[in-house]
Protein backbone atom coordinates (compact mmCIF):
# COMPACT_ATOMS: atom_id res chain seq x y z
CA UNK A 1 0.00 0.00 0.00
CA UNK A 2 1.57 2.88 -1.23
CA UNK A 3 0.50 6.43 -0.17
CA UNK A 4 0.64 8.96 2.45
CA UNK A 5 1.26 7.09 5.19
CA UNK A 6 3.66 4.93 3.64
CA UNK A 7 5.74 8.31 2.54
CA UNK A 8 5.48 10.35 5.94
CA UNK A 9 5.58 9.25 9.34
CA UNK A 10 1.73 9.97 11.51
CA UNK A 11 3.13 11.90 13.89
CA UNK A 12 5.08 14.59 11.77
CA UNK A 13 1.32 14.66 9.73
CA UNK A 14 -0.94 14.94 12.64
CA UNK A 15 0.56 18.29 13.91
CA UNK A 16 0.39 19.65 10.52
CA UNK A 17 -3.63 18.55 10.24
CA UNK A 18 -4.36 19.96 13.31
CA UNK A 19 -3.05 23.23 13.15
CA UNK A 20 -3.88 23.75 9.70
CA UNK A 21 -7.65 23.96 10.69
CA UNK A 22 -9.45 26.88 12.71
CA UNK A 23 -8.71 26.26 16.20
CA UNK A 24 -11.91 26.67 18.04
CA UNK A 25 -14.20 25.08 15.04
CA UNK A 26 -15.78 21.58 15.75
CA UNK A 27 -13.11 19.32 13.83
CA UNK A 28 -13.23 15.65 12.87
CA UNK A 29 -10.14 14.12 14.67
CA UNK A 30 -6.69 14.75 12.95
CA UNK A 31 -6.41 10.85 12.72
CA UNK A 32 -9.44 11.53 10.40
CA UNK A 33 -8.51 14.11 8.09
CA UNK A 34 -5.14 12.13 7.62
CA UNK A 35 -7.02 9.42 6.57
CA UNK A 36 -8.65 11.14 4.02
CA UNK A 37 -5.90 12.53 3.00
CA UNK A 38 -4.59 9.43 2.92
CA UNK A 39 -7.22 8.09 0.68
CA UNK A 40 -7.01 10.83 -2.16
CA UNK A 41 -3.46 10.61 -2.34
CA UNK A 42 -3.36 6.61 -2.97
CA UNK A 43 -4.82 7.27 -6.52
CA UNK A 44 -2.45 10.55 -7.18
CA UNK A 45 0.34 10.53 -9.48
CA UNK A 46 3.70 9.17 -7.74
CA UNK A 47 5.08 12.20 -8.63
CA UNK A 48 2.40 14.37 -7.14
CA UNK A 49 2.93 11.93 -3.75
CA UNK A 50 6.06 12.88 -4.04
CA UNK A 51 6.00 16.78 -4.50
CA UNK A 52 3.34 16.65 -1.47
CA UNK A 53 6.12 14.77 0.36
CA UNK A 54 8.89 16.88 0.01
CA UNK A 55 6.47 19.62 0.87
CA UNK A 56 5.68 17.89 4.56
CA UNK A 57 9.87 17.63 5.26
CA UNK A 58 10.44 21.03 4.30
CA UNK A 59 7.72 22.39 7.04
CA UNK A 60 8.68 19.90 9.68
CA UNK A 61 12.51 21.84 8.95
CA UNK A 62 11.55 25.26 8.17
CA UNK A 63 11.23 25.72 12.22
CA UNK A 64 15.22 24.87 12.55
CA UNK A 65 16.05 27.65 9.69
CA UNK A 66 13.70 29.94 11.36
CA UNK A 67 15.30 30.04 15.25
CA UNK A 68 12.65 27.70 16.81
CA UNK A 69 15.31 25.29 17.56
CA UNK A 70 13.00 22.13 16.84
CA UNK A 71 11.24 20.51 14.41
CA UNK A 72 7.18 21.35 13.38
CA UNK A 73 6.72 18.38 14.99
CA UNK A 74 7.92 18.99 18.40
CA UNK A 75 6.83 22.49 19.12
CA UNK A 76 4.54 23.11 21.57
CA UNK A 77 1.33 23.97 20.21
CA UNK A 78 1.04 27.15 20.20
CA UNK A 79 4.65 27.81 18.85
CA UNK A 80 3.41 25.83 15.78
CA UNK A 81 0.47 28.04 15.28
CA UNK A 82 2.96 30.99 15.88
CA UNK A 83 5.51 29.71 13.26
CA UNK A 84 2.22 28.92 10.59
CA UNK A 85 1.09 32.68 11.19
CA UNK A 86 4.74 33.87 10.54
CA UNK A 87 5.08 31.70 7.32
CA UNK A 88 2.34 33.16 6.25
CA UNK A 89 3.74 36.84 5.75
CA UNK A 90 7.72 35.74 5.41
CA UNK A 91 9.61 36.89 2.34
CA UNK A 92 10.54 33.49 1.19
CA UNK A 93 8.57 32.35 -1.33
CA UNK A 94 9.27 28.92 -1.34
CA UNK A 95 8.40 28.69 2.54
CA UNK A 96 4.96 30.96 1.80
CA UNK A 97 3.99 28.59 -0.97
CA UNK A 98 4.50 25.39 0.84
CA UNK A 99 2.65 26.36 4.17
CA UNK A 100 0.05 27.48 1.56
CA UNK A 101 -0.55 24.61 -0.36
CA UNK A 102 -0.47 22.03 2.88
CA UNK A 103 -2.73 24.54 4.10
CA UNK A 104 -4.72 24.41 1.53
CA UNK A 105 -5.18 20.74 0.71
CA UNK A 106 -6.15 20.16 5.05
CA UNK A 107 -8.90 23.04 5.04
CA UNK A 108 -10.25 20.93 1.81
CA UNK A 109 -10.35 17.81 3.57
CA UNK A 110 -11.84 19.53 6.91
CA UNK A 111 -14.82 21.18 5.52
CA UNK A 112 -15.74 18.08 2.94
CA UNK A 113 -15.67 16.23 6.27
CA UNK A 114 -19.89 16.14 7.46
CA UNK A 115 -18.83 16.55 11.01
CA UNK A 116 -18.15 20.31 10.03
CA UNK A 117 -21.07 20.95 7.86
CA UNK A 118 -23.97 21.89 10.50
CA UNK A 119 -21.58 24.51 12.44
CA UNK A 120 -21.13 26.58 9.63
CA UNK A 121 -24.53 26.11 8.23
CA UNK A 122 -23.98 23.98 5.28
CA UNK A 123 -26.74 20.86 4.35
CA UNK A 124 -24.31 19.02 2.47
CA UNK A 125 -24.07 18.20 -1.07
CA UNK A 126 -27.00 17.16 -2.78
CA UNK A 127 -29.54 18.33 0.31
CA UNK A 128 -28.45 15.58 2.23
CA UNK A 129 -28.69 12.67 -0.11
CA UNK A 130 -26.80 9.81 1.69
CA UNK A 131 -23.51 9.56 0.29
CA UNK A 132 -22.74 6.57 -2.11
CA UNK A 133 -18.58 5.45 -2.17
CA UNK A 134 -17.07 5.12 -5.51
CA UNK A 135 -15.72 2.12 -6.67
CA UNK A 136 -12.62 4.02 -6.29
CA UNK A 137 -12.97 4.65 -2.71
CA UNK A 138 -14.49 1.16 -2.10
CA UNK A 139 -11.24 -0.47 -3.48
CA UNK A 140 -9.09 2.02 -0.98
CA UNK A 141 -11.12 0.72 1.77
CA UNK A 142 -10.61 -2.63 0.80
CA UNK A 143 -7.00 -2.23 0.83
CA UNK A 144 -6.84 -0.48 4.14
CA UNK A 145 -8.90 -3.26 6.36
Amino acid sequence: LKSLRTVHRVDQSLPVSRDYVAVDSPCPDAETLLNRMDEEFFFIDPAIQSDFKAVLYLVEAMPIAEGYFSRFSRLAREKRIEFLEQMQSTDNDLYRVAIANARMLVRLMYYGHPSTWKAIGYDGPFANVPEVMSEQRKYYASLVK
